[in-house]
Parts: structure tokens; sequence; C-alpha cells
């Protein structure tokens, strides 16, 4: 679900964001900025986030970025025009958690999987994003037709809150993975399609073994 969500998320970023720019008044020169600080605030924050993540139970680092996503995008929907400032700051900040999702999703999969398993699992992921890929800039696009160019983010706010309420329910149902099964949590470049061999946290632990 997490994959599945992260794509639709991402998918839309890369493929309507630059129109929410457009329409909320920016230049091409603004519009830019904004894409960029979303991008580098998905490669600074994934870093603190994924450590506090290898300490606690993951999946309520899952619901705190879900949930802290969907807060963020009602907070951009209704900047409306009245700060610059405070739109790119939102953004960073928007970026650095939504880029987040994806590879906390796949590390807690891969907390749970046995090595012989990884490789099956982590294709099924990738095929799990590239579908919400897909679906999401066509979802997001109905919401900008139907609420203007701030239903991108009433659509980020909706899908995320989803996410959020899907991963509280799992915590109540499951246990989390005791702490000497977890894999270290590892960054993924904010990119639109995920690479396998990066998607595996264990990849860079074989190449230190191998060295």
């Amino acid at each position: 679900m997490g994959a599945i969500i992260s794509g639709c998320v991402l998918g839309a970023i890369y493929g309507l964001l630059p129109i929410f720019g457009k329409d909320w008044g920016l230049d091409v020169a603004d519009i830019a900025l904004m894409m960029g600080l979303t991008i580098v605030g998905g490669l600074i924050l994934q870093w603190p986030l994924g450590l506090l993540s290898d300490r606690l139970d993951r999946r309520k680092i899952l619901f705190f970025v879900s949930l802290t996503v969907a807060l963020l995008s009602l907070i951009i929907a209704f900047i409306n025009g009245f700060s610059y400032a405070l739109l790119l700051t939102s953004v960073f900040i928007f970026g650095g958690f939504t880029f987040t999702i994806n590879p906390l999703s796949v590390t807690h999969t891969s907390d749970t999987l046995e090595a012989k398993d990884i490789i099956a699992a982590l294709g099924s992921l990738i095929i799990a994003y590239g579908i919400g890929a897909i679906i999401g800039p066509i979802l997001a696009s109905y919401a900008m037709t139907f609420f203007g160019y701030h239903g991108l983010f009433y659509y980020f706010a909706i899908i995320d809150a989803f996410l959020a309420g899907f991963i509280f329910i799992r915590i109540k149902k499951k246990k989390s993975a005791a702490t000497a099964d977890k894999v270290s949590y590892r960054n993924l470049p904010p990119r639109t399609t995920p690479i396998l061999s990066e998607l595996d946290p264990r990849s860079e632990e074989k190449k230190e073994t191998q060295q």
C-alpha cells in the first residue's frame, strides 16, 4: 500500500506540480525553484527519518510521515497565493516527507522477508509503485478540474490520510518486527522509477562484506 500511494503522489508531483505553480501565479524560474526545493527536501529529510525508523517501530514512523504529508497538503492548499516564502518552505518539508514514504515501505518489507524472497518482493513493489504512478496523475487531474489548482493538494491530503489510516489499522492488528531482525534503512534518490538494486537495503551490506 505504501508503494502504491507513493507512486500516486510522486507521479502527480512530477506531472502536475508545475501546473499548480503556474496557476498559483509563479513564473518559470519560480516554478523551477519550487520543484527543486521539493526534490532537495526529499534528499535531505530521508536520512533523519530513516535513522529514526531503524530505532523505532517503522510503521509508526510511516504513520507519522503520512499524516504529516496530509496536514502539509492542506496547509499548502490554503496558502492560496498569500506568501511565496511560506509556499517554498512548505513544499520543501512536503517533499522531504513525501519522498520518504516509498523507501520506508521498502525497508519495512525487507524487515519481514528472508533473503531468498527479497528480489520477488521488491519486483512486486516496483510494479505497485508503477501502477500508482499511472493512476495518480489521472486522479489528481480530476481533483484539479473540480476544485481548481489547489485541488492537487486536496488530492494529496486525501490519499495520504487514507495511507495513515491503513497503517494505523496494521499497527493495531500486527506486532512490529523485532529490532534484531530489522535491516538498516537506505535512502533512495528522488526519481520517477526506482532501481531494483537500490531498493534492497541489504545490497550495500553485501558490497561491504565482499570488499
